[in-house]
């Protein structure tokens, strides 16, 4: 089949009416006498209508008049939809929610891997196609990211009861498994409570604008990019608020999309009124939209950046003068903090919910054995 590049085809408001409009080898194309935009059945079928037209283009069968589309012409399917109408009613749903950066990166790269796809893979009944077919063209490590956003698509659907089942919401388990880095080695390790003393002394003195930070990862246990998108307007004296999160550029929802809220402590409140007191000898208003930890021309902080230029320089240093066992990096912090917490009897129902986990996962990933346990006598 003679593969033809696709136009980007969608809907419009036209003065309250759906409009569909795209260009095509050089021609503009209107339809119109699709109903009114708000109504939700009027813009369902559109979004149809706009599937259509892109598979009669993939198939080389689309029709110039257009007269094979109109509203009352086109027989629409009456089975449930496929993974391209599923995507592209998702992205209509939540394009007011979803940052116009994802948008416009993470969208547009789903986008193009779904037109990898032959249209019969993208049928409900034939999900276990799919990553066969895509795995000729990528790498198991992009199609995580890819099916990460394609199971979030799934799941919204069948909440809006416009699918039986999430059928393309394990698309990931069906994916090689990657071979263990150090990374994965590192994760239920962490510091000492003299290691940390031992950081957090060498950081404030060769470091100082960049403690506030290192501590508010310990106190809290955040996730770094939970830290990096938080803004003086989800700081109050009864805690923090913790509903978005900034990595790859992009703002967007914490990791399992919850809002949670983290209890304000003393060592807290004074981690906050020293980064406050830091930003306000830069000339920075404590405005409710300022980032709290902004990065050092003022927009969001740049996780490698800091790591490299701050983090792994003064640990590694320490690691070298035998002050501390090894080098971990800036994430471990939250394994740090989790096992502290654990260890200062703080329960772990509690623990999994401020730190926004499953006790299964805070037991597999975060709780560090103690290497500096004094045995009693037996």
């Amino acid at each position: 089949m003679v593969r033809h590049r696709l136009p980007k085809i969608g809907i419009r408001n036209n003065n309250g009416a759906i409009q569909i409009r795209f260009q095509y080898q050089q021609h503009n194309y209107s339809l119109g006498g699709l109903g009114q935009f708000g109504d939700r059945l009027s813009t369902s079928r559109a979004q149809e209508i706009c599937e259509k037209i892109r598979f009669d283009i993939l198939g080389g069968q689309f029709d110039p008049t257009l007269k094979k589309y109109q509203p009352n012409q086109i027989v629409l399917p009456k089975e449930e939809p496929t993974l391209y109408i599923v995507w592209q009613r998702y992205k209509l749903a939540r394009q007011g929610q979803i940052s116009i950066t994802t948008q416009k990166r993470v969208w547009r790269d789903v986008d193009r891997v779904l037109d990898k796809l032959p249209r019969e893979a993208c049928s409900p009944n034939s999900s276990s196609r799919i990553t066969p077919e895509l795995l000729k063209h990528y790498s198991p490590g992009t199609l995580r990211r890819i099916y990460d956003e394609i199971q979030t698509a799934s799941n919204w659907a069948f909440s809006q009861n416009l699918i039986t089942d999430s059928h393309w919401g394990k698309l990931k388990k069906e994916l090689p498994k990657p071979p263990k880095t150090g990374a994965e080695k590192r994760r239920k390790q962490a510091f000492t409570e003299d290691e940390v003393a031992c950081i957090m002394a060498a950081i404030g003195e060769q470091r100082p604008d960049c403690l506030p930070f290192c501590r508010f990862l310990l106190l809290t246990g955040c996730r770094p990019e939970d830290a990096i998108a938080l803004t003086w307007e989800d700081v109050a004296d009864s805690g923090i608020t913790f509903d978005k999160a900034y990595s790859r550029r992009t703002l967007k929802p914490t990791k399992n999309e919850k809002v949670r809220q983290f209890p304000m402590t003393d060592q807290l409140a004074q981690v906050l009124e020293q980064q406050g007191q830091i930003l306000q000898r830069k000339g920075v208003a404590l405005k409710p939209s300022q980032l709290v930890f902004p990065g050092q021309q003022g927009g969001y902080l740049n996780l490698d950046n800091f790591t490299s230029r701050a983090w792994r320089p003064v640990v590694k240093q320490l690691v070298t003068d035998g002050l501390i066992s090894q080098y971990l990096p800036t994430y471990s912090l939250r394994n740090t903090s989790a096992s502290f917490y654990l260890r200062k009897g703080v329960d772990p129902s509690t623990i999994a919910y401020l730190f926004e986990t499953s006790e299964r996962m805070l037991e597999r990933h975060y709780f560090s054995p103690n290497s500096d346990i004094q045995l009693p006598d037996i």
